[in-house]
């Protein structure tokens, strides 16, 4: 039960963090759509 809480906690973490990165992607990039593809397929690795 510990360690699947801890999974959820951990996988909720990741989410978030690949979600501040596509909305730093988009920032930096002039074509925001390039920034959430990038984003998208890093998150595609991840999970």
């Amino acid at each position: 039960m510990n360690l699947l809480f801890l999974h959820t906690i951990n996988h909720t973490t990741l989410v978030s963090s690949i979600t501040i990165i596509s909305l730093y992607l988009s920032k930096i990039t002039t074509n925001g759509e390039e920034g959430s593809t990038i984003a998208t397929h890093m998150a595609v690795m991840f999970i």
